[in-house]
């Protein structure tokens, strides 16, 4: 049996209207106000030293003599845990400067100039020095 006009006209329609709802859902769920988040907005200002206390605070209600405990047990994390940043940063820039000099070899004089350009950006630059608790 061969369809007709009419089944072709049918099956437009009824396309047509499948994408007309699916149309009206989304846009009906998408203009809908939405629920505040579950976890508490960091504050834009603040280190994340003080969103993780302020995480572990809320989450697990501490009393006030266990607060000082965490805020100088968090201390001390941030104190190692800056020490491994600088070592890391310290042995990725190591590592590249040593790539520089293992490609240097395989380049053309044009190239090594500006490897060069590049291996300057690796040198290590003065850090500020910034007082403990000051940030």
């Amino acid at each position: 049996m061969k369809p007709t006009l009419r089944d072709y006209i049918i099956t437009l329609a009824a396309i047509l209207v499948v994408f007309a709802c699916g149309y009206g859902i989304g846009h009906q769920v998408g203009s809908s106000p939405r629920q505040a988040a579950t976890a508490p907005p960091e504050m834009p200002d603040t280190t994340w030293e003080e969103n993780v206390f302020r995480r572990m605070d809320t989450e697990l209600a501490l009393t006030p003599d266990q607060r000082l405990e965490v805020r100088r047990e968090l201390e001390t994390a941030v104190e190692k845990i800056e020490a491994i940043k600088q070592l890391s940063r310290s042995s990725v820039r190591q590592e590249l400067a040593d790539f520089h000099q293992r490609i240097a070899p395989l380049l053309n004089s044009n190239q090594r100039s500006r490897l060069k350009k590049s291996e300057q950006a690796l040198q290590p630059f003065p850090r500020p020095v910034v007082p403990p608790g000051s940030q």
